[in-house]
């Protein structure tokens, strides 16, 4: 079975199509993984991550309509840390 080698800076090869100057690489490694995990379409991403200064520690937010959840993420650097569970919410 391959390896995949997680040190930084050979991380950024798995995510290096949504590298770009506008985003930080953290924003870079979760569209990729809000992609190829969650399979959301890329427009739907664009509106998932905002990882900006000020943004209260959360760097993206996927509202799961059909299972009426709400999902957080928080990036560190190049490493995502685990998705906080999701809520339950009623959405109208």
């Amino acid at each position: 079975m391959p390896t995949i080698d997680l040190s930084y800076p050979k991380l950024l090869d798995l995510f290096q199509e949504h590298l770009d100057p506008s985003r930080t690489e953290s924003a870079s490694f979760l569209i990729w993984y809000l992609e190829n995990y969650l399979r959301l379409e890329p427009v739907e991403v664009v509106d998932v991550v905002w990882d900006q200064s000020g943004d209260k520690g959360v760097d993206g937010i996927y509202i799961n309509e059909d299972a009426n959840t709400i999902a957080t993420h928080k990036t560190i650097g190049s490493v995502l840390e685990r998705p906080c569970t999701p809520c339950p919410m009623a959405l109208s």
